[in-house]
């Protein structure tokens, strides 16, 4: 099973452009600041060019620097600097060999292409950073950095944050009276007391009907169950709200 790979691993590969005496003009742009007569600053813009002599090395830009390969050399990149120079090295290979050999789209060819990087990457050391620790001790670690000294040393945005969906401190908070000022009293009727004398009976689970609409919402608003609009009107989806909870 093939190795995952990673932006990290360390990849080993190969100027074979040997014999090569194309010479190529890059042309950077730059910028600069300057001063004018009143001790102004303005920016100049200009070009830059570059003559990459292929018979001295393959040089590539990244990020805005140079890395250059001499011919037949062998050295170790990052991944993301090794692939790029293959890139560009493999493109520029098979163009010279398609202008040679006249063969149309051989520079787009991608078993040509395979065959060139099979040759440019001579080794790869894959590199993987795991976290050495455990979920736990993570969470240590974080909760220690973010708390460490002058950490707490500015403004706190006191009662904004709302994590739990409680609301923030802006946010009113009814009473339970406010919530059941508008449930209406539900009449019910107690079960008359069994015999002395009576085996006792086996107790059913109890279902939505052994509860009022109120007892519900109180016990609701005791769990910090948001009650809704339609719970007050839909008793059996209220329990189930909370059993569910």
């Amino acid at each position: 099973m093939a190795q995952q790979s990673s932006p990290d691993d360390i990849i080993t590969i190969q100027n074979v452009d040997i014999g090569c005496t194309d010479i190529i003009t890059d042309v950077v742009p730059t910028n600069r600041k300057e001063l004018d007569t009143e001790g102004k600053p303005y920016t100049v813009y200009e070009d830059v060019t570059y003559e990459m002599d292929h018979s001295e090395g393959f040089t590539v830009r990244y990020g805005g620097k140079r890395f250059t390969l001499k011919p037949g050399e062998v050295r170790r990149f990052p991944r993301y600097i090794a692939e790029h120079i293959a890139k560009a090295l493999t493109a520029h290979l098979l163009f010279k060999k398609e202008q040679e050999t006249k063969i149309n789209g051989l520079s787009k060819d991608k078993n040509e292409h395979k065959k060139l990087l099979q040759k440019i990457f001579l080794d790869v050391e894959h590199i993987y950073k795991e976290d050495p620790l455990e979920p736990g001790d993570k969470a240590v670690a974080e909760v220690e950095a973010l708390n460490r000294p002058g950490a707490l040393d500015r403004p706190v945005n006191v009662g904004k944050v709302d994590p739990l969906g409680f609301g923030t401190s802006d946010t009113p908070v009814k009473s339970l009276d406010d919530v059941l000022a508008d449930v209406p009293d539900e009449v019910t009727s107690e079960a008359p007391e069994a015999p002395i004398d009576s085996e006792p009976e086996k107790k059913e689970a109890k279902t939505a009907k052994d509860f009022s609409l109120k007892e519900l919402i109180e016990t609701a608003y005791n769990l910090g169950i948001e009650i809704t609009p339609e719970d007050k009107k839909d008793k059996e989806a209220l329990y189930n709200k909370i059993k569910n909870f």
